[in-house]
């Protein structure tokens, strides 16, 4: 029963945060559904997003490739 509740929590939450990611501009619908990728695909994201990370920490905005949203079908 408590795994149930939490699952359903869990898809409610997805749903949330794909409204959230479908409603804002400049955000990408490829984020939608993230869930369902498998691992490897899931790591290439997980690393693009890493550098974008390191890039902001080391001062480097203002960059073009440093605003806005990355591009993740390339992914």
């Amino acid at each position: 029963m408590i795994q149930n509740i939490q699952n359903r929590d869990s898809a409610a939450i997805h749903l949330k945060l794909n409204e959230i990611i479908r409603s804002t501009h400049g955000a990408h619908n490829a984020m939608l559904g993230l869930e369902n990728l498998d691992t490897p695909d899931l790591e290439k994201l997980r690393a693009l997003y890493q550098e974008l990370a390191e890039k902001a920490r080391r001062g480097k905005t203002g960059e073009s490739s440093d605003i806005g949203t990355p591009d993740v079908t390339a992914a």
